[in-house]
């Protein structure tokens, strides 16, 4: 799985401090510099972020791409099944997903930064991103008030 105890503790220890949703860190974890190359174990990765670390590392002076790759990450912690982060997996994102597997970054990052439709897109997903954001906010809330009213239960 990891080539050495270090690999391993690196990208579980950034595991800890970025959580899911900060791709240019998790890409950092992911990349030996010293190597040139990608760590073997990319599978937490590509869970997280729904695509692997060598094709964000192509496009990765994208901003707006990295954008949405965050976004598709604190989804995946939000672990939200609404009717619209679905779209944001299916609809939106397999669209970006081929477009990084097919485009140059130069033409990624004039599709999402200057098109039309590119706007589109990154609004539409910015929304989905927002709306499901403020939900997991309140499952939070209501988890957090839950477990207020179990210890006073207990405790009275």
């Amino acid at each position: 799985m990891y080539d050495d105890i270090q690999e391993k503790d690196i990208v579980e220890s950034g595991n800890k401090v970025s959580h899911h949703g900060c791709v240019d860190v998790d890409l950092r974890l992911y990349y030996d510099q010293k190597l040139d190359k990608l760590r073997n174990e990319t599978a937490p990765f590509i869970k997280i972020y729904g695509i692997g670390p060598k094709l964000v590392m192509k496009h990765s002076t994208c901003r707006s791409l990295l954008r949405i790759l965050d976004w598709a990450g604190a989804m995946e912690d939000f672990r939200g099944s609404s009717v619209q982060a679905e779209k944001f997996r299916t609809e939106h994102f397999i669209h970006i997903k081929t477009l990084m597997e097919t485009k140059s970054t130069i033409e990624l990052t004039k599709y999402l930064d200057d098109s039309e439709e590119g706007k589109k897109h990154c609004e539409e997903m910015k929304k989905i991103y927002e709306h499901e954001l403020e939900a997991h906010k309140m499952r939070l809330k209501r988890r957090k008030e839950l477990v207020i009213i179990h210890f006073e239960v207990d405790s009275g």
